[in-house]
């Protein structure tokens, strides 16, 4: 208590929180300004109550013993995590845990296990739509501190919250937060936010207080918020996050959601982290020019996030559901029999491990068990036909299942972005015949070169991938690796490449895993003639609108895979669009409020659209429906169907 209330003194003395006072001041007086900031800093640093930290512990503890069947940690990770907590303390040094999030329940799982290791509390970063009346006192005095959404622009906000961050660094207290920022409704990590980690950084590079990043990946087989996350992703309006939401229905408490994995990195000294990136990169932090020094940490910090999300995803437990899952949505069929699913998911397990991935203790056993698990596990999403010949499993709802699927998507990407890159070049049905070789099919690595890069420019905001400052490197790492595995074959003397007999099935499964993201960008560069040539859209309508468009797509066949019309994937395609210069934001009234709008030479050429989209539609799949790259007259029509209804582009 007296800790935190020396605690609220500093950081209201902190000669930055004056200085956005005295600054707040011209726009009322000191005293009203020194009163906001008073209320501000006491909101933000609660008061941990032993008392009510260990209540907390007892409830959550009976509470996720009804919903989950165990938590599991794995012992050499709780030893080394042991061992950093004794070396920390004494050395008065902060560990900033640094997990995935998922789920709510991932500040349950947390604050459960450091009370059960008795690693000191963290304070425990979280949205203030938690701050709930009775449960936001119960978190606060268990350590959390609540952070507004959007962050606001108020100088006196921001001053006090880089102030209390660095005094929980510069006092050696454990910070937690989720790097990721919200939850991710699509099983797989998202961007990084970069505020409170560059806060951090700032506070090292300040005042050389040195603390260790542990990164932390919790692995669920199944969540309890599913359903929300289809509706949102569907374009429905998000509801107000709340923990109290999720924990309030009492039939949860019922149903048992499978097992918690729980895995934990080496932590890392901050410092040794930062010189190591300076030095490889070049990245001079203490440039006299302080516009050079804001781009320089701006940098670093994005350096050291990406390269933390790569450690979170490295170390990442394969769940049984991501298994059963992944065959499920990557078989060509309308079902699959319990044998070769059963089959299958010893042959996915195979590769995962090869590839230097971890198996949950569960997904590591008989996998007969692992199949019957999951599909009673996920009963209302996969259905089982019973009364035929053999058992059938067939995936009820795509969309839902593609979360479990997308957890272990990050093992597979390298090669699934090369999968898809050479499949137009060995399809069936419009690939390219090598010269001098009768029916085979293949390309010039050159051009596979290129088109790797394409693909993995289009979809850099969908993964985390390996922090390389080469692309060359990378390609060909992942190149020999598929050569090794007898995915790829390469002919020197001609330099073509092809696909080996006895690749074929495994390349099909890389490039199933990656086409809805393909077909996803795909759907968006469609959708993008109904802004031609020259109308404007808000976005958030756009987004809806561009949904309908693609729910009218998959029903008329023009779409395989129906999780393709996300709104998440369709925010981050149109991202890309704004980066590559095909769409901009446009003012288009007096209020300041803004549009997109094509950008020239797209506004004016329509052909730069159709090559557009045939450029993105060569990689998706061939399949009996969609048909590959070819834009249709109908799909353009369709797409008129959607134009906006904000006036068109005029002077303003």
């Amino acid at each position: 208590m007296e800790a935190l209330e020396g605690m609220r003194r500093r950081v209201l003395a902190s000669p930055k929180v004056i200085e956005a006072i005295e600054m707040s001041a011209k726009h009322s007086n000191i005293r009203e300004a020194y009163s906001r900031a008073q209320k501000i800093t006491s909101q933000m640093i609660g008061d941990h109550r032993e008392r009510v930290t260990r209540g907390m512990a007892y409830m959550i503890q009976r509470i996720l013993h009804q919903l989950y069947g165990a938590i599991h940690v794995v012992q050499s990770d709780r030893e080394m995590l042991q061992k950093y907590a004794t070396i920390a303390q004494e050395s008065g040094m902060s560990m900033i845990f640094l997990p995935t999030h998922k789920s709510h329940i991932d500040y349950l799982v947390l604050g459960l296990l450091w009370f059960h290791e008795n690693i000191s509390l963290p304070f425990v970063a979280a949205g203030d739509n938690l701050n709930m009346p009775l449960l936001g006192g119960l978190l606060q005095k268990s350590g959390a501190f609540f952070i507004k959404r959007p962050f606001p622009e108020d100088p006196i906000y921001k001053a006090v919250f880089n102030e209390f961050i660095s005094e929980i660094i510069s006092g050696g207290y454990n910070l937690e937060f989720f790097l990721e920022g919200g939850r991710s409704r699509t099983g797989k990590l998202l961007v990084p936010k970069m505020g409170m980690l560059r806060v951090v950084l700032n506070t090292y590079l300040n005042k050389k207080k040195d603390c260790y990043l542990v990164p932390i990946s919790i692995s669920y087989e199944k969540v309890i918020e599913t359903e929300t996350y289809i509706e949102e992703l569907l374009g429905k309006t998000k509801q107000p996050e709340s923990l109290q939401e999720v924990l309030r229905a009492a039939e949860l408490l019922r149903f048992n959601f499978g097992q918690i994995d729980i895995r934990i990195a080496e932590p890392v000294s901050l410092q040794k982290m930062i010189n190591n990136k300076k030095n490889k990169r070049g990245i001079d932090v203490f440039s006299p020019n302080p516009e050079q020094r804001e781009l320089s940490r701006r940098r670093l910090t994005n350096v050291l996030a990406y390269s933390v999300m790569h450690k979170m995803n490295s170390i990442a437990c394969i769940t049984p559901s991501a298994l059963v899952v992944t065959i499920l949505l990557t078989h060509q069929g309308r079902g699959i029999s319990r044998s070769d699913l059963i089959e299958r998911v010893k042959w996915l397990r195979n590769e995962i491990v090869e590839r230097g991935g971890h198996l949950s203790a569960f997904a590591a056993g008989n996998p007969e068990n692992v199949v019957d698990k999951v599909t009673f596990l996920l009963r209302n999403l996969i259905s089982r036909e019973n009364k035929l010949l053999e058992i059938i499993y067939k995936p009820n709802k795509r969309f839902q299942l593609s979360f479990y699927r997308n957890t272990a998507m990050n093992i597979f990407v390298p090669e699934s972005t090369m999968a898809c890159a050479v499949y137009p070049y060995v399809s069936k049905l419009d690939g390219t015949s090598l010269p001098g070789k009768l029916g085979k099919k293949g390309v010039l690595k050159s051009h596979l070169f290129s088109d790797v890069r394409y693909l993995s420019k289009m979809l850099k905001w969908e993964f985390i991938y390996k922090p390389s400052q080469n692309f060359n490197k990378n390609f060909e790492d992942t190149f020999e690796l598929m050569k090794k595995r007898g995915l790829l074959e390469h002919d020197p003397k001609d330099d073509y490449v092809t696909i080996p007999p006895g690749g074929e099935s495994t390349n099909e499964f890389l490039c199933f895993l990656l086409w809805p993201f393909i077909e996803a960008y795909w759907m968006v560069s469609a959708s993008l003639w109904s802004l031609y040539p020259n109308h404007l859209a808000d976005e958030k309508i756009f987004l809806q609108k561009i949904t309908i468009f693609g729910e009218t797509l998959y029903h008329q066949g023009e779409l395989s895979f129906y999780e393709s019309i996300s709104t998440d994937m369709t925010k981050m395609a149109l991202k890309r669009c704004i980066e590559e210069q095909i769409l901009e934001e446009k003012l288009f009234n007096d209020k300041g409020n803004y549009a997109l709008a094509l950008k020239e030479p797209y506004s004016k050429d329509p052909s730069f659209l159709d090559d557009l989209v045939e450029k993105i539609g060569k990689y998706r799949r061939h399949g009996k429906y969609s048909r590959g790259g070819n834009f249709s007259e109908n799909i353009k029509q369709m797409a008129t169907l959607i134009t906006p209804k904000i006036s068109k582009i005029s002077k303003l």
